[in-house]
């Protein structure tokens, strides 16, 4: 979901903590999060993706918002259906910003997955100094509100595996992720697959890209060589 100009959806009664500077405050923020949805009617359905969006924006907040001596606010409360996540911190210049990514880049794909799971986001000023990183996170589909899933499917992965042909898009990623994760990706590389197979929405977001563009395309590098990761309905179905 593109960065919204809409400003920050506003707190009734968030469930909120001030954490130190740290490499320990992605977690412990998560456990913020964990704890309140525990304790909110059908809280779990924001689970799975709202821990995976508050790490990046503490990540972000610890990394590049927030100097020595400062802390990093978090509050996380549901309102409407909708999860919100809001992260403080005292850098208000430290502006969070969408760049473009090249398949061996090391860094700097965390706000391309806040941009690509959350329904918005964006950023402002806070009170006090710094600035405000926020998210509105959707509920995971129940099997009912599943999109309709393209069957069967197709497999390639160019220059390393020929065509597969598999009954279920889910059998498919998971068939993917196998090959893929035994090759010498590197971590970064292997990350980025991981959240394109194996994330809780992932047959959802390849099913919306399927219906969209007709294939999922994820390119990537080996020992130099470049290739691209095909998923396309099987032809003829």
């Amino acid at each position: 979901m593109p960065e919204t100009p809409a400003p920050t959806p506003r707190f009734t009664t968030p469930a909120d903590c001030w954490f130190p500077r740290s490499k320990r405050t992605p977690a412990l923020a998560r456990r913020l999060l964990r704890d309140y949805l525990a304790r909110t009617p059908g809280g779990e359905r924001f689970l799975d993706a709202g821990e995976l969006l508050v790490s990046e924006l503490v990540t972000n907040a610890w990394r590049h918002g927030t100097p020595p001596g400062n802390l990093i606010w978090v509050g996380v409360e549901l309102i409407d259906g909708e999860l919100l996540i809001a992260v403080d911190d005292a850098r208000a210049d430290a502006r969070p910003e969408l760049k473009s990514l090249t398949v061996d880049q090391k860094g700097g794909r965390g706000l391309h997955l806040v941009n690509e799971l959350a329904r918005a986001w964006g950023h402002g000023p806070r009170n006090g100094i710094g600035k405000r990183t926020w998210c509105l996170v959707g509920p995971t589909p129940t099997e009912l509100e599943q999109p309709r899933i393209p069957r069967p499917v197709m497999v390639e992965i160019e220059g390393i595996a020929p065509p597969a042909t598999f009954a279920r898009l889910s059998d498919a990623l998971t068939a993917t992720w196998e090959s893929l994760h035994r090759l010498p990706l590197g971590d970064m590389q292997s990350d980025w697959f991981a959240h394109h197979l194996t994330c809780p929405d992932a047959v959802p977001r390849a099913t919306e890209a399927l219906e969209r563009q007709g294939e999922v395309a994820l390119p990537f590098a080996l020992r130099d060589n470049r290739h691209v990761l095909r998923i396309r309905p099987a032809s003829g179905c």
